[in-house]
């Protein structure tokens, strides 16, 4: 009779050094196919919750939008975006509501309302037109630079500065322009444009948060001319044609160029781009490196230079997105047109501030996105 051969301890051993190797080889394969999936399923919402607005906005012929909300963690991504919309057209209290204005030098006025004109709140920012029955594009345009109200009397005061042009030049409004300069002009009508504000919490659409670990890094997003930089949320409102009407939160952000916001690892921005945390070791040959650990210093390739990162691109006019990977940036290839001139510095500018290496950087990253290659669009 024939007794079973059992398993020695050398074999054993040796099994478990085979699936131990095996672990080590495959874990980091598997969290890292899961990461880049994180990232793919965020610019997939951000995709979403952008058509959803833009729907929105052309059913309802009202300016519809989605606000990326800054993380109070790290003020220079989102890991929230939200809906909102301008709300109507406020022409006052009643038929009676009037500002009286005048001139307090250059394009700066004051605005005083009759008693209790004002029964909603209006905000630093909020946009005004004088003289008309209801809002006009193009016309004349004032914004609201500071509002206080009277309790006892319901009046309300208001100092605005003129910031819509017509063809180029400043185009006088009906009735007492120019603004007389001692006394208030005649009581005039208004009608106030107020900011956008969070969809009601009747609302079906609910803000959403991204993926653990993912964001959407605001520094490196933006047009090709300028950048999301800045501490207010950044907001943008669909009009009801579809296309983009305004970007709020950020100055000098132009509806007319393509919006490109840049969805990635959380970990691959520094705490703060402006003064990244900590600087790369002597040993460290690519300056444009995040230190995910400085504890042990794990190097890696900010995020509009990692492969698993995607860029979302919004065209103004039609409103629609599309999403594609980053392009490869080769450093050393900065055109020497450029100033200041090579070698490649993140933080660098010209004489007018702007951070020319950086921004050809991101134009030659985007030029997958801008060839109209995208992994989905809508």
């Amino acid at each position: 009779m024939k007794t079973k051969r059992g398993v020695t301890l050398v074999e054993l051993l040796v099994v478990v050094s085979i699936l131990t190797l095996l672990a080590a080889v495959t874990v980091p394969l598997i969290r890292t196919g899961t990461e880049r999936r994180r990232v793919r399923e965020s610019a997939r919402m951000v995709e979403s919750y952008l058509a959803n607005a833009r729907i929105t906005a052309q059913t309802t012929k009202r300016e519809v939008g989605v606000q990326f909300v800054r993380w109070p963690e790290q003020s220079e991504v989102s890991v929230q975006l939200r809906r909102v919309e301008v709300p109507p057209i406020y022409v006052g209290a009643d038929d009676s509501a009037r500002f009286t204005v005048r001139s307090t030098g250059g394009y700066g006025i004051e605005l005083v309302s009759s008693p209790n004109a004002i029964h909603v709140e209006i905000l630093p920012g909020d946009e005004c037109q004088l003289g008309l029955l209801g809002w006009r594009s193009g016309e004349l345009c004032y914004r609201l630079d500071a509002v206080s109200t009277d309790g006892s009397t319901g009046i309300t005061t208001a100092q605005a500065t003129l910031v819509t042009t017509r063809n180029g030049s400043i185009v006088l409004a009906p009735l007492s322009l120019p603004w007389p300069t001692g006394s208030q002009s005649q009581p005039q009508f208004f009608a106030i444009k107020r900011q956008p504000i969070p969809t009601s919490l009747s609302s079906a659409v609910e803000p959403i948060l991204l993926p653990a670990r993912t964001c959407v890094d605001l520094y490196e997003s933006g047009t090709d001319q300028r950048l999301f930089i800045g501490t207010d949320p950044v907001t943008l409102l669909f009009n009801a044609r579809g296309g983009v009407d305004r970007v709020l939160g950020i100055a000098s952000i132009s509806p007319v160029d393509d919006i490109h916001f840049l969805v990635c690892h959380l970990d691959r921005t520094p705490v703060a781009a402006t003064n990244p945390r900590g600087e790369p070791a002597t040993d460290q040959p690519d300056p444009q490196a995040v230190d995910v650990d400085p504890g042990n210093s794990s190097w890696r390739l900010r995020a509009w230079r990692d492969g698993d990162s995607l860029w979302v691109s919004l065209n103004p006019k039609s409103g629609r997105t599309a999403t594609a990977e980053v392009a490869t940036v080769d450093q050393t290839q900065l055109p020497s047109t450029i100033t200041p001139p090579y070698p490649f510095n993140y933080a660098a500018t010209d004489s007018a501030g702007q951070r020319t290496h950086l921004l050809w950087g991101l134009r030659v990253s985007r030029r997958i996105v801008k060839a109209a290659e995208p992994i989905s669009g809508r």
